[in-house]
């Protein structure tokens, strides 16, 4: 049965905004029906029809902030040079988190300790890595890495701006992001050169 057509896709967009904000103020814990339709003064039952129950916001929230990211990282892969592709999907990633910091939050942040999203939206954040690990895949093909497994390899690069961006997000105040990103190229350029085999 389709929905009702007072309940649109511009409500449905204002409802994961504000779920996405609920979530990132207090957890899941915060999160419920009555609470979002309270915060978007909207019906409790507008936010059944839309999203089926809590699960579904949640799903729904988690969802986009994938896309988002999956989004801004394949924006960034040219496929030709890979030392260039990992830096640009690094710089991604970092631009991306601080510029999104309830998507983040959301996808990164332990928000959501206990809860089991639907296998669709795993799925969506599974592929979230799949551009940088394309590129240690090209990289494999062209032999440049010493040692270390595809995963080992992609998930060192992965977890190098993880903590940066963490840093940056909670470190000390007297650092500006113009500061920490001067640290972000020869940050990630020290990781990927680590993992480069010697000159022949």
């Amino acid at each position: 049965m389709a929905r009702p057509k007072i309940y649109d896709d511009s409500l449905r967009d204002q409802l994961i905004s504000r779920a996405d904000q609920l979530l990132t103020e207090g957890g899941v814990e915060a999160l419920s029906v009555r609470a979002l339709s309270a915060a978007e003064g909207t019906s409790t039952n507008a936010v059944y029809s839309l999203f089926g129950g809590k699960s579904g916001i949640v799903n729904a929230v988690v969802a986009r902030a994938s896309a988002s990211f999956y989004a801004a990282q394949c924006a960034v892969v040219d496929g030709t040079d890979v030392a260039a592709d990992i830096l640009a999907l690094g710089t991604a990633y970092w631009n991306w988190a601080l510029d999104n910091p309830t998507h983040y939050a959301v996808m990164f942040g332990g928000l959501l300790s206990g809860f089991e999203l639907d296998p669709q939206t795993e799925q969506s954040c599974a592929a979230t890595i799949e551009p940088l690990a394309g590129a240690v895949h090209r990289g494999k093909v062209q032999k440049l890495w010493r040692r270390g497994t595809e995963e080992t390899i992609t998930m060192s690069l992965w977890a190098s701006v993880h903590g940066l961006v963490g840093l940056a997000q909670l470190g000390p105040d007297q650092m500006s992001r113009k500061d920490w990103e001067k640290i972000l190229r020869p940050h990630l350029l020290a990781i990927y050169r680590g993992w480069l085999a010697p000159p022949r």
